[in-house]
């Protein structure tokens, strides 16, 4: 991890550097993942009923369907795959 300030003539100084909190950097399209990223608090909801409180699985595919509509994630490849092995997911639980 590594935190930065930016002095008064603008030029940015490292102010704090930790080793091992390192980690490659996210592309891009995957910033959203991020908790600090994560603005949209009906879409977590949703995602923790989904995993947590959802006594059947039509009331999982329902809340998930509502999940992706919501936060305009049809297109979102980890969600997708997350989806396809749900059942495996939830016997680990």
């Amino acid at each position: 991890m590594i935190r930065f300030i930016v002095d008064e003539a603008g030029y940015w100084k490292v102010k704090k550097f930790i080793e091992n909190h390192n980690h490659d950097l996210l592309r891009p399209e995957d910033r959203h993942l991020l908790r600090s990223c994560s603005s949209n608090k009906v879409v977590k909801g949703l995602f923790h009923k989904c995993f947590s409180k959802c006594d059947s699985e039509e009331e999982f595919e329902n809340i998930w369907a509502e999940m992706i509509i919501q936060g305009n994630l049809y297109d979102h490849v980890w969600l997708h795959d997350l989806h396809r092995i749900r059942k495996v997911v939830n016997n680990l639980q």
